[in-house]
């Protein structure tokens, strides 16, 4: 049966006091919101009404109960995230004091890098999306209700139940999107509590448009059960990439634990290079791939050429927009993008303000691809002795190593007094070379901070420095700001405090 459409009609106080009082008494007995958006759909829309108009009815707006609703919102959001958390708590209850004391100290400096990762997601998971027109309605989206849900379990909980309610969310499940109950963040992510979980749940129902609207493009009437089954299910892994979950390899039960974001990061990998081999794959079949082969493969091929296009017109603005400032200022330093260079830090990095940002999404490993094809034409020079081979297994070796979980990555650099750029750290004995000088106290705390203060602090440090500070000074206000960046980074609803006591 075919959902109405156009505005809500019941957009008025009165009438949506009128349904609440209707369904008062099934929400007092504690039905789940979206059993009461069911009766509510049967018995004053015939079944018809889309997902949005009835929790626009159930949030409470424009009534005399948003109080009450909002109440009840926040004990439902509660209610989700124990039944999620349960299985973990029961498993770390039936261990031993010397295994929580050995588990905490394993995910102490993983703990530390993700205070308020919460607020990046959009980036690290689905910035890709960022150079692709076809979704920048759906990231923006994303990024707008991180932003200003996340901090409300009520509206996130208000976005999770509308997602559930949607007629297309059992396919979903059924295809293999990963969101809803079942969706977990891997590793010690899977504790998040508050802002970091909501957050997390917010990137699901992301996740969950991004596969809905490449269904509502790629489905027609005329498709059977099967074939709008089997197109769900490529759609689903095409979705699931393009927003940070992957399977593979990865996220075996003995390497996930060992790898700082295991579904992340496999599923960067998947979309470097399996991705692209099933799109060829397809192509080579012509006539012989199933419509979902061909609808799928045409999709990934078209986000390609999006990012890409997308990628280097945005950079070819960002050097105009550069070379105009300096020319205007008088200023030698164009600041220009780096197009050639992969063995330099800002490869293909946009630059403002005297800062290198970073392409999102899969750049890290676009920049280590192109690292190994460089070293194919590197000259001996260039290589300083290593061969081919070394220097390609060498960066290799870095970007694995810089995937590991910050407790094992912290203890190997503590063992081998390099971090994983191989520059030595500030109490080994080691100078350092000019291309891996030795790190500071600041530069290394900065490394090991939280995530989205990694860049400004590094930048901080480098601007002290310039305007004559001495190391050891700039070191101080450096930690200065890492302490009190952590804190304000850390801070939580009043809800995830522990009551203040009187």
């Amino acid at each position: 049966m075919a959902c109405y459409s156009g505005p809500n009609p019941i957009d008025t106080p009165e009438k949506r006091r009128v349904i609440w009082e209707w369904a008062r008494p099934m929400i007092d007995k504690g039905m789940p919101m979206d059993k009461v958006a069911d009766a509510i759909n049967q018995h004053w829309f015939n079944g018809r009404a889309p997902a949005k108009w009835l929790y626009e009815i159930l949030s409470g707006r424009k009534t005399p109960f948003k109080k009450a609703a909002d109440a009840v919102w926040r004990a439902q959001k509660a209610r989700r995230d124990i039944a999620q958390q349960a299985e973990n708590f029961a498993k770390s209850e039936s261990l031993g004091p010397l295994y929580k004391m050995w588990h905490g100290l394993w995910t102490a400096p993983r703990a530390l890098a993700t205070v308020g990762h919460f607020t990046v997601f959009p980036f690290t998971h689905a910035g890709d999306l960022a150079f692709r027109p076809a979704s920048w309605k759906i990231f923006a989206e994303g990024l707008l209700n991180t932003w200003t849900k996340s901090t409300s379990s009520v509206k996130t909980e208000q976005l999770l139940s509308a997602m559930e309610h949607d007629q297309r969310f059992t396919l979903g499940l059924r295809s293999g999107v990963d969101m809803g109950a079942h969706s977990h963040p891997t590793g010690i992510l899977g504790s998040f509590k508050g802002w970091s979980k909501n957050a997390w749940d917010i990137l699901t129902v992301m996740r969950f448009e991004l596969w809905k609207s490449a269904m509502d493009k790629s489905v027609t009437s005329e498709m059977t059960e099967e074939e709008v089954l089997d197109m769900g299910k490529h759609m689903a892994v095409w979705a699931n990439h393009a927003t940070g979950s992957g399977k593979g390899p990865l996220m075996h039960e003995r390497v996930a634990p060992l790898l700082f974001g295991p579904k992340l990061t496999q599923s960067k990998i998947n979309r470097m290079f399996g991705d692209p081999l099933e799109t060829i794959k397809t192509f080579a079949k012509g006539d012989k791939a199933t419509p979902a082969e061909k609808a799928v493969a045409w999709r990934r091929f078209s986000g390609a050429v999006q990012m890409t296009g997308t990628q280097l017109t945005f950079l070819a603005i960002n050097q105009g927009i550069n070379a105009a400032i300096a020319a205007a200022t008088g200023s030698k330093d164009k600041h220009d993008i780096n197009w050639s260079n992969p063995n330099r830090g800002d490869f293909l990095a946009f630059k403002a303000f005297g800062l290198n940002i970073q392409v999102p999404g899969v750049g890290t490993e676009i920049r280590n691809v192109a690292k190994v094809l460089a070293t194919a034409f590197a000259s001996h020079k260039e290589l300083r002795g290593e061969s081919r081979r070394e220097r390609a297994a060498d960066i290799l070796g870095q970007y694995e190593f810089n995937k590991l979980t910050p407790s094992l990555g912290l203890g190997m650099e503590l063992g081998f007094r390099q971090n994983w750029m191989g520059r030595p750290l500030p109490f080994s004995s080691e100078k350092g070379t000019k291309t891996r000088p030795k790190m500071t106290w600041a530069e290394f705390a900065g490394e090991h901070a939280p995530i989205p203060l990694e860049g400004p602090i590094g930048y901080f440090y480098d601007k002290m420095k310039e305007r004559g500070m001495s190391a050891l000074d700039a070191t101080t206000v450096t930690k200065g700001l890492i302490m009190f960046g952590a804190d304000v980074a850390g801070l939580q609803t009043q809800e995830e405090k522990e009551p203040a006591k009187k």
